[in-house]
């Protein structure tokens, strides 16, 4: 049984007008596809450049290759690889990990702000049972992010 990652072609130096569809239709012409995943900036939403192209099947991945590497779509020249794709793979995993990290401090953030403003705030200041429940609020935050960041230093030792 082939994993994903097995399957999976690097396709870069797209052009911005690319998207998964596209692709998809593109390298279906030459092997059967199980998905495409198109990396986007997680600020403005924009496609980074690059995409991962999984076939069903691995043995598919050399015609693939030598059929559709150096070929132009929108005056961009493709370039697929099946060699960088683990370490591209990891940066896309490390961004989607960053990204569910500021998700959480988001959610985190505004529990706290529903939990401890109860009044409307009309000079600029907290009121003091507002800002001591704040502070503990996002101490107990702070302490939780600590201990798993050391968690994950003592996992990578």
């Amino acid at each position: 049984m082939n994993t994903d990652e097995e399957k999976t072609l690097y396709v870069g130096n797209l052009d911005s007008q690319v998207d998964e569809a596209l692709l998809y239709e593109l390298f279906l012409q030459f092997a059967p596809v199980h998905n495409v995943r198109m990396p986007r900036d997680r600020v403005s939403g924009k496609p980074q450049g690059f995409a991962f192209v999984c076939l069903d099947n691995e043995k598919d991945l050399p015609y693939v290759l030598k059929v559709l590497n150096g070929i132009s779509v929108y005056n961009k020249t493709m370039k697929l690889d099946d060699g960088a794709r683990k370490e591209v793979l990891a940066f896309v995993q490390a961004e989607s990990s960053k990204a569910k990290i500021q998700s959480s401090v988001t959610q985190f953030t505004d529990m706290c702000f529903k939990k401890c403003i109860t009044n409307t705030i009309t000079d600029g200041n907290l009121d003091s049972s507002e800002e001591a429940c704040v502070t503990n609020c996002l101490n107990r935050f702070l302490d939780t992010n600590i201990k798993v960041v050391q968690i994950l230093q003592s996992l990578q030792r």
